[in-house]
């Protein structure tokens, strides 16, 4: 819908519930204005968004010990201007066998995000 369209639309609002149409002329411009100014507002609104994602892992160990450490960063742009998410993550695994009868394991892991919405 363009300006024009707009314009006629609030103009015919304004009829149908008894209201002066200079009214929403004065708010919206007059209809047959050639001049009337439109805006693109889903271009104002909207963009292409980006995606990274970035992962990291490590493992190891020898007989007695094994050890498995990772981590990752995801960054998303919102499909609406001023908006993006983002996410860290990381884990930590550790298992140790001193001997054969007894096996210690320590498992960690960590997720911090955020969603962001700016005012604009």
């Amino acid at each position: 819908m363009n300006a024009s369209q707009l314009a006629g639309i609030k103009r015919d609002a304004f009829i149908n519930a008894g209201l002066n149409p200079a009214n929403a002329a004065a708010a919206y411009g007059n209809p047959e204005d050639p001049a009337l100014q439109s805006y693109d507002w889903v271009d104002a609104l909207y963009r292409d968004a980006r995606l990274s994602v970035y992962d990291l892992s490590m493992s190891g160990g020898d007989e007695k010990t094994s050890f498995y450490i990772s981590g990752a960063y995801t960054k998303q742009e919102g499909q609406i201007i001023q908006s993006q998410y983002e996410r860290g993550t990381g884990r930590l695994n550790i298992t140790h066998r001193p001997n054969q009868k007894l096996t210690v394991s320590a498992n960690l892991s960590l997720a911090v995000q955020k969603n962001q919405w700016y005012n604009c």
